[in-house]
């Protein structure tokens, strides 16, 4: 290790590194329920850490090696590609530019210490939570107009959910999210977690079915 990483490290120490990776995680999460700008800054957070100097070598050999990692790069190399027969650049490269997380994204997630079973309760339960924060708030403005809900429901009027009611993407993060409950509730490697946090999951997992 050369000089600049010795002293890049007294004020960067691998604990502070997995610390934000965890955070961002999660702020990523939340960006994607209520500010799409806490997204991005997230994103862009959780990609300049993985550039730690413990940690990049690692995570770029698994992201090189990763055949789901790989999908994502052509995904974006195809979108990439077709500005060269593409008569409106500027489409072409607004779509490019939204495919970027492909590229970066897969990089970004392989310095996260998920390997860890105390991180992946930190983040699974982090996630849970707002999960449950969302559905109430649905619940609720289904408790408060039951009818108007219910009727506009024939018309593709949905109970609210996230702050940009993107139930796609909520609906698919729920189902992920009761599979990762499920993962902790079952995985050998977690049997000796808290049983309160076992019957919060479990009833959480209710909740989201």
């Amino acid at each position: 290790m050369n000089n600049n990483n010795k002293g890049l490290l007294l004020y960067w120490p691998l604990r502070l590194q997995e610390a934000i990776a965890v955070v961002s995680s999660l702020g990523m999460m939340a960006g994607l329920m209520w500010s799409r700008a806490l997204l991005s800054v997230c994103m862009i957070v959780l990609l300049v850490n993985a550039l730690h100097p413990e940690v990049r070598r690692q995570a770029w050999q698994r992201y090189t090696n990763n055949r789901f990692a790989q999908a994502c790069v052509l995904f974006f190399l195809i979108y990439l590609v077709s500005g060269i027969w593409s008569a409106d650049l500027g489409s072409w490269w607004a779509g490019t530019f939204n495919k970027l997380p492909f590229l970066i994204l897969p990089f970004s997630f392989f310095s996260i210490p998920l390997q860890r079973p105390k991180v992946q309760r930190v983040i699974i339960t982090g996630i849970v939570l707002m999960h449950v924060a969302v559905i109430s708030y649905s619940l609720y403005c289904l408790w408060r107009h039951p009818e108007f809900y219910i009727e506009g429901y024939a018309y593709s009027k949905q109970i609210p959910t996230t702050k940009y009611n993107d139930h796609i993407r909520f609906s698919i993060t729920l189902v992920l999210t009761t599979l990762t409950c499920f993962y902790l509730l079952f995985d050998h490697k977690h049997q000796a977690m808290h049983r309160g946090m076992k019957v919060f999951l479990g009833i959480a997992s209710l909740l989201f079915i």
